[in-house]
């Protein structure tokens, strides 16, 4: 019974937030999930890439499968060149990488199956360039609070078994 209640809270998520991304042919926002409330895209909505490839997964419909496609690729005017990623558009700050690097991963365990290999090779090489800016940048002595470097510990932990990374483990 939780399981038909917790899949229908997802189809009825993912569809509130399709009906907010941008659709439109521009790539600086194409993909982006506009809030009503501030009236911008904010930079963490490339996370729901998690949320768009397990309803894709599930409920075989192709819409959720493009909603994670676009929204990753939002996420690319996000992406610095050292793999660090900036929280909004409007900022510096770039420890919000270790939510990213989770959400791409476990959409990646999440979905293997079902994404295509363009697709699936454009969230590894993602998820490889976070991951060693994780490693290098983020530990419990970085200017972060503790939820950062505590996050990191999952992300590097989750790096490391799907790229087979020891030094993530070791890290994590």
């Amino acid at each position: 019974m939780r399981e038909n209640l917790y899949r229908e809270l997802l189809k009825k998520y993912c569809d509130a937030l399709i009906s907010l991304q941008n659709k439109s042919d521009d790539k600086a926002f194409r993909g982006g999930i506009y809030c009503r409330a501030c009236k911008n895209i904010h930079g963490r909505c490339p996370d729901a890439v998690h949320g768009f490839v397990v309803a894709a997964k599930i409920f075989g419909d192709e819409k959720y499968l493009q909603a994670a496609k676009d929204v990753f690729a939002y996420g690319e005017n996000l992406l610095c060149d050292d793999g660090g990623m900036y929280n909004d558009s409007q900022t510096t700050w770039r420890y919000t990488t270790t939510f990213h690097q989770t959400a791409v991963i476990e959409a990646l365990r999440a979905g293997s199956e079902i994404l295509d290999k363009a697709t699936k090779s454009a969230f590894e090489n993602r998820a490889r360039r976070m991951a060693e800016w994780l490693y290098e940048n983020l530990d419990e002595h970085s200017p972060a609070n503790i939820n950062y470097a505590t996050t990191n510990g999952l992300a590097l932990a989750l790096s490391g078994n799907y790229f087979h990374e020891q030094k993530y483990l070791d890290r994590a």
